[in-house]
């Protein structure tokens, strides 16, 4: 009897064996058929590293160069025209008069918007070269004059050659403004701005 129980617990130990083997080859093959074909799938197959004049399983592909025509013309122009044969090192007679002249100093008037509310800010804001330190007086075009805007003098004063001031006005209509240099009546251009 116990010999016969024996039998069977060795049998038992075999058949154990024998299935957990099999489980592990069939987990194994499994795997590695998912990762083979995984890769195959992803592109990562050892012909992925290849040159392209190695084969069909290279990836990149470079376009061949072709051939351009040259631009017509200069790619860029020289100010004053392109240069010709005649041209000397001499400068102009312009040139030498506008480097011994002294730069203008006009006063450059920009408004925020062309187009506000009744009541709403305006913004002015511009550029007075060699002007620093003036206090410019904002101007209404009024009954065919330049006339002081508001009951109170707006002002700006040019610190670093700019200025910046805001005014706000609820007559409607087309409203022509510009600064004025009280130092030396020097005026700016004039900006319009639609109250509607």
């Amino acid at each position: 009897m116990s010999r016969h129980v024996r039998d069977d617990e060795k049998r038992s130990i075999w058949t154990g064996l024998i299935a957990l083997v099999s489980v592990g080859l069939v987990v194994g093959l499994v795997a590695g058929g998912a990762t083979f074909f995984g890769a195959r799938f992803l592109g990562l197959d050892d012909t992925a590293t290849q040159s392209s004049s190695e084969g069909p399983g290279a990836r990149l592909e470079m376009p061949s160069p072709e051939e351009t025509e040259p631009p017509d013309g200069p790619l860029f122009t020289l100010p004053g025209g392109p240069p010709d044969e005649e041209t000397t090192n001499e400068p102009s007679p312009t040139e030498e008069e506008s480097e011994s002249e002294e730069p203008e100093e006009e006063i450059s008037l920009q408004a925020g918007s062309s187009e506000v509310s009744p009541g709403e800010q305006i913004d002015l804001t511009g550029v007075y070269p060699g002007g620093e330190g003036a206090s410019l007086l904002v101007q209404r075009f009024e009954g065919g004059e330049w006339v002081q805007f508001g009951t109170e003098p707006i002002t700006a004063s040019v610190t670093g050659e700019t200025f910046s001031t805001f005014i706000i006005t609820s007559q409607t209509g087309e409203n022509r403004f510009r600064v004025l240099d009280t130092g030396n009546d020097e005026a700016s251009n004039e900006v319009t701005v639609t109250i509607a």
